[in-house]
């Protein structure tokens, strides 16, 4: 199993808003290749987006990330054990923003897998995501946590969003400075989703509210170099009009 990852900072910005967590290495920026360890080692792999409304996203985000890599996770931990390991560090967000005057409501999205005992836990809150590819189907694992996805359930078409000026608005995340944000939260197991598919795809909003869900089918399919296929698919989302800050990470599974 080999797994990649490309970021890049928004335009005009300063300081990038994404954090990555992959095994013991938290990215903020560039690129990232490694073999992963062997099957029977813990291994955590999460995208934490910063939101962009409130400030010190970045901060939130990093430590959403540095709470997982800080914590050591025994070989068998529960769905409900790695619930609790989140909300614990949703609380902590939640008090350093109190605390500090600059990081008043401070708040990120934070969507991930672990793989402990042979198992596949997904984690999620916000609308980062979670893909698993096998040929030729891209199967999303998350569910957006949004304004948008609220209004599509209630019938308006994308342009009628559009209008409405909440189509980036997110409708939980950690953070924001109360605890009823994180209650869309959820943690569950994927081993079967995972053990079926090619690759397994993470993506921050700036990606895949840019590229169509079919191109990420097609392009897929002839990904032979997949440093390349990462380095196109954020030139994509760039010129589909995306300023924000882009992560993605792809988990190889055929390796």
């Amino acid at each position: 199993m080999k797994i990649y990852c490309k970021m890049e900072i928004g335009r005009g910005k300063t300081a990038i808003e994404d954090r990555v967590l992959i095994g013991s290495t938290v990215l903020a920026g560039g690129s990232y290749q490694a073999e992963a360890p062997d099957s029977d080692s813990p291994l955590c792999i999460a995208v934490a987006d910063g939101v962009g409304g409130n400030s010190a996203g970045d901060v939130a985000a990093h430590i959403a990330v540095n709470s997982l890599l800080s914590f050591q996770l025994p070989e068998d931990i529960k769905a409900e054990e790695l619930l609790q390991i989140i909300r614990d560090t949703n609380m902590h967000i939640i008090e350093e923003s109190r605390r500090v005057s600059f990081l008043y409501n401070m708040a990120t999205t934070l969507s991930g897998l672990c793989r402990v005992d042979r198992k596949w836990l997904l984690f999620h809150v916000g609308n980062t995501r979670v893909y698993t590819w096998s040929s030729p189907y891209l199967s999303q694992l998350t569910t957006d946590h949004s304004k948008a996805r609220e209004l599509r359930l209630m019938g308006m078409s994308d342009e009628e969003i559009e209008r409405t000026g909440n189509a980036t608005a997110i409708t939980a995340c950690l953070g924001n400075g109360d605890m009823v944000f994180a209650e869309a939260l959820r943690v569950e197991d994927v081993t079967s989703e995972v053990a079926a598919a090619q690759m397994v795809l993470l993506t921050s909003d700036g990606v895949h509210e840019f590229i169509p869900r079919e191109i990420f089918e097609r392009s897929l399919q002839s990904a032979n170099d997949i440093d390349l296929y990462l380095s196109q698919a954020l030139s994509c989302a760039r010129q589909n009009g995306s300023s924000d800050d882009l992560s993605i990470i792809l988990v190889d599974l055929r390796c």
